[in-house]
């Protein structure tokens, strides 16, 4: 029988080769020692005017810039349409990542993507606003010189990512630095609010990018299949050990009712070997619609912040999959999607009355599909435009 804890061993191993740019605790050690804790004071060391406004100088500061790395790629997003509407907008690392692999990766992730990437030498260059986007880069940020306004995009409430520990407590303290935090979506906003109840933080909505991913008619199950497909990281915000378990009990019981299980995972490296379903590895956007159209349920665990992945499903028809111990139901009811308790028989249960309900799943998808129709990559970028205006006019008035 498989033993789950050589999977784990082999993940955490995999996961230790993969670690690069100055993410490991070592690296990251060695910028903290330079690094001030106190709250930024002023947020804002210059006043910018109204009529500079409208064209702002704006500095994404990131931890290199990996390749399919959705974080990266929503910050790619967001700057991309921030340029649409006028701003100027760099990508800016912190770390020794290469300037021409960073614009390489970038391609790769969003091949429409606008802006200027830059290595680390650039920090120091004056800036309009300087974004931190990662809990280190925020001491970073709080600490610039030359930026006239400070920022903080908030993709994911960052402490859960580790136990409780040094770490656990520098992520959270981020989020006291005094930046001007936007939040991506509400729920890292309540999480936030609930250890700094006077936090000042702007909400944008949790959006997707409708001209990347359209309805697409969904190919037809042979019968007696279920086809899923099921997005895995190797990290515990996704849950990949008891993401795994459930699909495992999921296709025993299917196999004693003459239901075969197609279960196709995705977004972890490729040569990880799972014990159940097919590992596709990394896919591209064009490999991924194919994936969607060709199946019938889409599975994520969102034990934190929600990923881009299940809007991108819901957008192509997909009916989708999550779990109630994670942020999920504060984004969508069940209406809307399958929401199972993380256990291996309730989720498996779930799943197994579901299919035997075509028409509620079919009007569960289209559900969802209304609900997110107004959650655009720009949508979201006019928001952070409106507070940052408002915060920045706000400064003036003081």
């Amino acid at each position: 029988m498989h033993n789950p804890f050589s999977l784990l061993y082999q993940a955490y191993r995999h996961s230790r080769r993969q670690k690069k740019l100055g993410r490991s605790m070592s690296k990251e050690l060695r910028l903290l020692q330079f690094i001030q804790f106190s709250p930024v004071a002023p947020l804002s060391t210059r006043m910018i005017s109204p009529d500079k406004e409208k064209h702002l100088k704006i500095a994404f500061i990131i931890p290199g810039l990996p390749r399919y790395s959705g974080g990266h790629t929503s910050i790619l997003r967001l700057g991309t349409y921030l340029t649409h509407i006028g701003h100027e907008i760099y990508y800016v690392t912190y770390d020794c990542a290469e300037k021409e692999s960073m614009r390489s990766n970038a391609e790769n992730n969003l091949p429409t993507y606008q802006g200027t990437v830059l290595d680390r030498s650039a920090l120091n260059d004056g800036y309009d606003v300087a974004v931190a986007t990662w809990w280190l880069s925020a001491y970073i940020v709080a600490r610039l010189p030359n930026a006239s306004h400070k920022a903080y995009f908030i993709q994911d409430y960052e402490p859960a990512f580790m136990p409780e520990g040094e770490h656990y407590f520098l992520a959270r303290q981020s989020y006291a630095l005094g930046l001007h935090m936007f939040s991506l979506g509400g729920w890292n906003k309540a999480r936030i609010l609930q250890i700094f109840p006077t936090a000042a933080i702007d909400e944008m909505c949790f959006p997707y990018e409708p001209q990347a991913y359209k309805f697409v008619a969904h190919a037809a199950a042979a019968p007696h299949m279920l086809r899923l497909a099921i997005y895995i990281k190797l990290s515990s915000k996704r849950a990949p050990y008891m993401l795994i378990r459930c699909v495992e009990q999921l296709e025993s019981d299917l196999r004693q009712h003459g239901v075969s299980l197609e279960a196709r995972f995705f977004g972890a490296e490729k040569d990880i070997p799972l014990p159940v379903g097919q590992n596709l590895g990394k896919l591209n956007q064009k490999e991924l619609l194919t994936l969607y159209s060709q199946s019938d349920l889409g599975v994520v665990a969102s034990l934190t912040n929600i990923s881009l992945v299940p809007y991108e499903m819901i957008a192509t028809g997909l009916p989708i999959v999550d779990f109630l111990e994670g942020s999920a139901p504060f984004f969508f009811n069940d209406d809307m999607m399958l929401l199972s308790p993380l256990d291996p028989v309730q989720f498996s249960e779930t799943i197994r009355k579901a299919i035997a309900e075509p028409d509620r799943l079919r009007k569960m998808a289209q559900t969802a599909l209304e609900h997110v129709r107004e959650n655009t990559w720009l949508a979201a970028a006019e928001q952070f435009d409106r507070a940052l205006k408002a915060r920045l006019s706000a400064q003036r008035s003081d």
